[in-house]
This record gives structure tokens, C-alpha cells and sequence, in this order.
């Protein structure tokens, strides 16, 4: 088996969740493609990977054509030198103070930029003994408390 044959339906975009401004497309569940999609009932009660496999086998059907030309157009597919891109912006978000790998993701897609502000905050906070350590969080130093 080769990673370029295989389709899989949490992965083709015009079959995910449309997304939120600013947010990138997710994959939507296998049941609710069944049943939008096909008119099946699937996973309900039981569960048969049976019938999982051949939800999405025809669900591809269904989309084969225009699966296919999107995949011979290249508009699906990733190129290596994207990957390399992306891979280096990270690093270079890590050097500028990001505290993982998820934090700089989303501050290169400029999500979320206060959090990373707000951790540098913490730190501060936590050096001048305003906290008690850097984890120690309330509800107005966290962005994303009220969520």
C-alpha cells in the first residue's frame, strides 16, 4: 500500500466542517457523512467497521471524479519545498519566545497572538513574586479563561 493511493474522507476539503473566519477546514465524522451524504444510519448502537469501510467506499465513489482531478491538478497535494516552509517558520517562531510548537503555529497564523503574550506575562509576573509560579493562572491573566 502506498500513501499516494490512499483517500481518506476526514482529508478531502470539500467534505469537512466548512470552517470559522480565520479557522482552517476539520474533518467531519464518518456517520454524519453517511448520512448526509448517503442516507445511511451507521454506528448507531453497534458498531461494524464493516460498515464504516463501505460508507466511505461509497462515499469516494460518489466523489471520485472530482477527487481524482483535484489530485492529478495538484491542488490537494503539498509540495515538499511548502513543508520545508513551514517547518522553518515554526523554528523561527520557537527562537522568538513561543513556548511550544502549538504556540507558534497559531502565532504564524495569527491566531492567538495574546497567548503567547500572556505566558511571557506570567513569567514576569511569576519573577516579581506576583504568582506563586509560572502555572499559576486566574482569570484575568489567561485570554482564553472565559472559553
Amino acid at each position: 500500500r502506498r500513501p499516494q493511493d490512499t483517500r481518506d474522507t476526514a482529508r478531502y476539503p470539500p467534505l469537512m466542517r466548512s470552517p470559522a473566519p480565520g479557522r482552517k477546514p476539520r474533518p467531519r465524522a464518518l456517520r454524519h457523512l453517511a448520512r448526509e451524504e448517503l442516507g445511511l444510519t451507521i454506528q448507531d448502537g453497534s458498531h461494524s467497521p464493516v460498515d464504516d469501510a463501505r460508507a466511505a467506499l461509497y462515499i469516494y465513489h460518489k466523489h471520485r471524479r472530482e477527487w481524482e482531478r483535484d489530485l492529478a491538478s495538484g491542488a490537494l497535494a503539498r509540495t515538499a519545498a511548502q513543508k520545508r516552509g513551514l517547518r522553518k517558520a515554526v523554528r523561527d517562531t520557537l527562537r522568538d519566545g513561543a513556548i511550544n510548537a502549538g504556540a507558534a503555529r497559531r502565532a504564524r497564523l495569527g491566531r492567538c497572538k495574546g497567548q503567547v503574550k500572556a505566558a511571557a506575562a506570567l513569567a514576569a509576573k511569576a519573577r516579581c513574586g506576583g504568582a506563586a509560579d509560572a502555572y499559576t493562572r486566574d482569570a484575568r491573566d489567561d485570554p482564553a479563561a472565559d472559553l
